[in-house]
């Protein structure tokens, strides 16, 4: 073998260690790239955990998602108690009292009774008395309220029973004087007494208790 050949071969030799020494260096590199989203990876010539960019934008957006939710709790917890307290003003006055000493206007009227029957006629002719009553009786005692200084002629006006006259009443309830007889008629008694003066000229007092009666005999029997 001549010289030429000798350095041919050195410098294959060479140029053969360079490129195999060359390519086991690109081999480790490959094998340190990680898949996209990777959290991390290992130096294989350190054994030590390589953090990847894609882990810490993770962890970044981890971090922004938890104060986002703390906020919105904080924020819920915030929203809950929206009820406002009703606030008293200094200024306010508290409300007038209702003034209750105002004098009470004195009172105008009147309450009496008054009640009308024929039981004198009932006695002496039942069919008759009964046309015009219940046996004798035309009106039970009846309260009634009047204006003061009112008269016996407007206690039986406020009745409601029917009637004849005024200062002398000649029928009440369809039952004329003389329908009872020749001395039969209509008088009217205050709290138990015979009143001598016309029904229009007797004033009331408050409780008076008026009775009208019918009598067959001139008041004889009554």
């Amino acid at each position: 073998m001549n010289i030429k050949t000798c350095i041919l071969l050195s410098i294959l030799l060479v140029f053969s260690i360079v490129l195999f020494g060359c390519g086991n260096d690109k081999e480790p590199a490959s094998s340190e790239e990680t898949s996209p989203g990777a959290a991390e990876s290992i130096d294989v010539t350190t054994g030590d955990a390589i953090i990847t960019d894609d882990a810490i934008i993770k962890d970044d957006t981890d971090k922004d998602t938890k104060k986002d939710e703390e906020g919105e709790r904080v924020f819920d917890k915030s929203s809950k108690d929206t009820t406002s307290k009703p606030q008293s003003s200094k200024g306010d006055k508290p409300a007038a009292k209702s003034d209750t000493s105002k004098t009470v206007p004195v009172d105008d009227t009147i309450n009496c009774t008054i009640s009308i029957d024929c039981l004198t006629l009932f006695n002496k002719d039942p069919d008759l008395a009964n046309k015009v009553s219940s046996k004798g009786i035309i009106l039970t005692k009846k309260s009634i309220t009047l204006k003061k200084n009112a008269t016996v002629y407007d206690a039986l006006k406020t009745s409601g029973i029917g009637f004849a006259g005024k200062s002398y009443i000649s029928q009440i309830n369809g039952l004329s004087e003389k329908d009872g007889g020749k001395l039969s008629g209509w008088v009217y008694y205050v709290n138990g007494e015979y009143a001598t003066v016309g029904g229009d000229e007797y004033k009331l007092k408050k409780g008076d208790d008026i009775r009208w009666r019918y009598t067959c005999n001139n008041g004889n029997d009554l």
